[in-house]
């Protein structure tokens, strides 16, 4: 296998991936991501040591332990593509061989928690009430940039929003992906789980989305996306090996983030999920 090229993996002269300005080893294994840089410090407030800050533009990053827990809170700044560039770079950091540029023989799992805040369409979630998504769908472009495989469940859900939203036509394919079992089973008492699809169709149309989508998990329960496997982000349609370093436009949107609140990638190594709090209807 050739070595990942230095325009797909950038490396600063500290050894540090470029966005994130981390080294392998600075991260840990379990992550929150906030979007508000501001808000890495309103996390980490709450450790009981915190490792040097790593700064580069938007992206801040504080490292700790809480107990015998190591932890690190990272800045996504604005926008679905900003989360993209995390999660890649999160994923080469414990995963690629810097030193050979090549893909470690044996992946590495990341658990990652989103945190932010979420308009709700429905009347029983009130301002201020945390939300475990179960689902996250997007109507952006960014998941036909990977291979993913969906459930039946997924596939009923997507086809009843498509049907009720004619966004097909003329719009790109929405998409969409479950929560890891293994991570949302911590997120149950205090928590209502919902399907987080913040985008001006929701706010447009209305309870009766909500209703058509909630109507499957009725009947078949919360999410089981853990358990399934899927292609490493690196394997993404036409990028070569890795998409860590520079980017191809701004058509690529983030895995988890205002349209989409986590990404299961069990064989990358990620397993990500996302809560938010509610900030009423």
């Amino acid at each position: 296998m050739q070595p990942i090229a230095e325009s797909e993996l950038i490396i600063d002269t500290r050894g540090a991936i470029y966005h994130l300005n981390a080294k392998p080893g600075e991260i840990a294994d379990t992550i929150i991501t906030v979007g508000d840089p501001a808000r890495v410090k309103q996390v980490s407030k709450y450790f009981d040591n915190v490792e040097p800050e790593l700064r580069h533009r938007e992206f801040v990053t504080h490292t700790g332990w809480i107990g015998k827990k190591r932890l690190s809170v990272v800045s996504t700044g604005i926008g679905t593509d900003n989360v993209d560039i995390v999660l890649n770079e999160l994923d080469a950091l414990v995963n690629i061989d810097f030193d050979l540029r090549s893909v470690q023989k044996e992946f590495t799992a990341l658990t990652i928690i989103r945190v932010g805040t979420s308009g709700s369409l429905q009347a029983d979630i009130t301002v201020d009430s945390f939300v475990a998504s179960t689902h996250g769908l997007g109507i952006d472009n960014l998941l036909n940039y990977y291979q993913h495989t969906n459930n039946d469940e997924e596939k009923t859900l997507i086809q009843q929003f498509v049907a009720h939203t004619q966004l097909e036509t003329g719009f790109s394919r929405p998409y969409i992906a479950s929560a890891s079992a293994s991570v949302l089973k911590h997120f149950v008492e205090g928590f209502h789980h919902a399907v987080d699809r913040r985008d001006v169709v929701g706010a447009r149309r209305g309870r009766r989305d909500a209703d058509a989508l909630r109507e499957p998990r009725r009947r078949r329960g919360l999410a089981r996306g853990g358990g399934r496997e899927r292609r490493p982000l690196r394997e993404r349609r036409g990028r070569g090996e890795h998409g860590g370093g520079k980017r191809g436009g701004k058509t690529e949107d983030e895995t988890h983030g205002p349209s989409l609140s986590w990404f299961s990638g069990r064989d990358s190594g990620l397993r990500s999920r996302g809560g938010a709090r509610s900030r009423g209807r």
